[in-house]
């Protein structure tokens, strides 16, 4: 198996990316499907497909090029939040972006801390993210029904 983060380098506004994610309403405490626990210091907005918005725009652009159904949302984690070892529940991999300035580091059980602004992370490997230094924000697209390494793969052969 290769490393589960993989580094991509899209041509995406970076800029209005975190300008939509800070002038859309309806975020809400991230619930974790295990546990049933809401955590107030993360916050989840998930963008619905209908929805006119520049997030759903890059999702369909990753979608086109990957051939798979993908669904996308942003993230806010506030400053000295920690998410603890898990592995996401449906999420087999995700593209996550960081739109704010600070690149805090996710950790791969295994693979050590990794700092990225853009990457493929495989979400079936143990990972956490440590405290951040300040609020983190990221735009999130996730694949649900295809594994990381037919996704890495497609990425790949895309570019």
């Amino acid at each position: 198996m290769s490393h589960p983060i993989t580094e991509i380098d899209l041509p995406l506004d970076y800029k209005r990316l975190y300008r939509e994610s800070q002038e859309l309403e309806g975020y809400r405490p991230f619930k974790t499907h295990t546990l049933g626990t809401l955590w107030h210091d993360w916050q989840i907005r998930i963008i619905e497909r209908e929805e006119n918005c520049y997030a759903n725009l890059v999702r369909n652009y990753l979608q086109d090029m990957l051939e798979t159904e993908l669904s996308c949302r942003y993230f806010r984690m506030k400053k000295g939040f920690k998410l603890d070892w898990h592995v996401d529940t449906y999420t087999r991999c995700s593209f996550n972006f960081i739109l704010s300035k600070g690149l805090d580091p996710i950790e791969c059980e295994g693979y050590g801390k990794h700092y990225y602004k853009s990457a493929l992370i495989n979400t079936k490997i143990p990972h956490r993210v440590l405290a951040t230094q300040e609020d983190r924000i990221m735009y999130r697209v996730n694949a649900d029904h295809c594994d990381y390494e037919e996704v890495k793969r497609r990425y790949e052969e895309s570019l």
